[in-house]
């Protein structure tokens, strides 16, 4: 059998005559592998939505408190905004596992762009494992199929929590379909709490006249704050021991510039970290100081 490889070097030999090894070249990237390299069990920075990362900073702590509350308390609706990539996703994933599954029949929504009112409710159905009306139903028949199953899961003993994350995409007639659906009641309690958590501008949004009804049933409104700069250094600690590794991976020099990067955004943190450790472990660094940050961040920095 013809070897491939010696063919490829012998054809750039010809039409190129200078020496060139017959070895395959290869990367030693063993070395250079973060997780390797700093003893961790996996990656500590990683763009997913993890739990188990769960960082509670006093406004996580208290968002989460709150909204937990609005479903104690049979709030018929709860606002969580924040600025994007500070947390609220993860918020919303905690809150699903925190939740007595047998008082509570928690199902989440993501929302997209140009998402219908038709395409909210049937989502909203398929969370449930309910079938909706056959044929093309009318939103009064896919509310009214919801609503039954609301009761359903009432005389079960159990409470349907709806959490909407994404919420500042909903359309206007999307918002008032969920006070809608928040209006189902009985005379001592209501058997639906909706959970919206969105960016900063929703809230905004909602202070419109046209969402007065809307907002004043909004019986919490919590809004999520940037980590503050010994926030942000705890924060990196923590996720580090999390991933198995040592606290002081990134030095003390290294918390400013990064708080100052990032403004405190957990993703944000997430993101640059992520890219310190990269480089940190390619360049045989055992800690991530202020001028590999600053090497990295700078103008004309190679990445």
């Amino acid at each position: 059998m013809t070897d491939i490889s010696t063919q490829e070097v012998e054809v750039v030999e010809l039409v190129d005559d200078t020496p060139r090894p017959r070895g395959r070249a290869r990367f030693q990237s063993s070395s250079s592998e973060p997780i390797v390299h700093f003893g961790l069990t996996t990656n500590p920075f990683a763009d997913n939505v993890n739990p188990d990362f769960f960082f509670r900073t006093d406004a996580h702590e208290e968002a989460f408190i709150l909204m937990k509350r609005a479903v104690e308390d049979d709030a018929s609706m709860a606002l969580c905004t924040a600025l994007s990539g500070t947390g609220k996703t993860l918020l919303t994933q905690i809150l699903l596992q925190d939740l007595d599954p047998d008082r509570h029949r928690t199902v989440l929504t993501l929302v997209y762009p140009d998402m219908s009112r038709t395409a909210l409710l049937r989502d909203i159905m398929s969370e449930l494992e309910i079938d909706p009306p056959s044929g093309r139903p009318s939103i009064h028949r896919l509310l009214s199929t919801i609503q039954q199953e609301i009761i359903r899961l009432y005389r079960q003993g159990q409470k349907l929590v709806l959490i909407i994350d994404e919420a500042h995409f909903l359309k206007p007639d999307a918002i008032h379909i969920l006070r809608t659906l928040s209006n189902i009641e009985i005379p001592d309690k209501k058997l639906i709490s909706v959970l919206l958590f969105g960016e900063d501008h929703f809230r905004v949004r909602l202070d419109r006249k046209h969402y007065r009804a809307v907002l004043n049933r909004m019986f919490i409104r919590t809004t999520l704050r940037p980590l503050r700069p010994e926030e942000v250094e705890q924060y990196i600690k923590f996720r580090c021991l999390m991933a198995g590794g040592r606290p002081d991976i990134f030095h003390t020099s290294a918390i400013e510039p990064i708080t100052q990067i990032t403004d405190g955004i957990p993703r944000e943190i997430n993101r640059l970290a992520h890219n310190a450790l990269l480089i940190a472990a390619r360049r045989g660094r055992d800690q991530v100081d202020a001028d590999l940050i600053a090497s990295i961040t700078g103008p004309g920095s190679a990445r």
